[in-house]
């Protein structure tokens, strides 16, 4: 089997892919900046960022498939320090994508963003052609790793896969991030707070859970189809108000909400496709929204 090299081990997405890998048999090493009291359980894991193109090229090898998760802002905080969001992460990656591309290392996976590259939909749900306009650094950023992936594959024969997820979630959350507004509404409802709703709640999302994630990836890496741009997502739209009513049909006590405004970075409605993948991978989302949420406040709760 191929080895496999995954950058940022330490976050929520990271853990779940190395058990994944690892529980599939592949040799798995890790790159991560985060120190965590639950580190992955990887063959090796590397406690560096990106910046050193001298220790990525005593790392990767020939024939290594990457995968590329670190990532160091989420929307919200790109919002805020747009500026940060481009230093911290686009060196970084580039860095990344120059020592795949010297090393010959045989597949380039990277995690994109299905929420935020496209901006306002057009057309639902959102395939792989329809027009990229993303109105956040987040997503502008995400974009631009991708020009330079396929730039590289161009001039230097780099093999990559892209990948543009939707709102991601699941088990061990890293919830101080603030990632996603499940989430976020999982640690208000711990702490006793009231959950935070954008006014109006007409917000569209499009839940993808974490396991139909890491069953892609690990199919991604056992066949590597190159140059490949795919959303994964469920084709099923959420608001935020359905999503409130499922939430509230798990908790039996009382939930206190309180509104707040829409953020300029936002989309209103982002509902992604998997057609395409379904028809070259044969993949498909399994996992149910309701059970997926019933399984995290459960294992929540223990």
């Amino acid at each position: 089997m191929s080895r496999v090299i995954v950058t940022g081990v330490g976050g929520f997405i990271g853990h779940h892919v190395v058990k994944k890998l690892k529980d599939t048999g592949y040799e798995v090493i890790g790159i991560t900046k985060i120190s965590s009291k639950n580190e992955p359980d990887v063959d090796n894991v590397h406690k560096i960022g990106l910046s050193s193109q001298e220790q990525l090229n005593g790392i990767i090898k020939e024939n290594d498939i990457v995968i590329h998760l670190a990532w160091s802002t989420v929307p919200a905080s790109s919002e805020s320090d747009s500026e940060k969001d481009v230093i911290t992460n686009i060196p970084a990656s580039l860095n990344l994508i120059e020592a795949c591309a010297r090393k010959k290392a045989s597949h380039f996976i990277f995690l994109s963003s299905g929420g935020t590259v496209y901006g306002n939909a057009e057309y639902l749900p959102i395939d792989e052609i329809h027009p990229t306009r993303p109105i956040s650094p987040y997503g502008i950023d995400k974009l631009m790793v991708e020009k330079y992936l396929h730039m590289f594959s161009h001039r230097f024969g780099l093999p990559y896969t892209i990948l543009r997820p939707s709102n991601v979630y699941g088990p061990n959350y890293r919830l101080d991030k603030g990632q996603g507004v499940i989430g976020y509404w999982l640690e208000s409802i711990k702490k006793n707070e009231p959950l935070a709703i954008i006014k109006g709640g007409d917000i569209v999302r499009d839940y993808l859970h974490i396991d139909d994630l890491t069953e892609l990836l690990a199919k991604l890496v056992a066949q590597p189809p190159d140059n490949q741009i795919f959303n994964v997502g469920t084709s099923i739209g959420t608001s935020l108000l359905e999503l409130l009513e499922i939430i509230q049909n798990i908790k039996t006590n009382e939930i206190r909400l309180t509104e707040v405004p829409k953020r300029k970075f936002d989309v209103n409605t982002n509902i992604l496709s998997f057609d395409k993948l379904k028809k070259q991978l044969n993949w498909q989302p399994k996992v149910d929204l309701v059970e997926g949420i019933e399984d995290l406040f459960s294992k929540s709760s223990n």
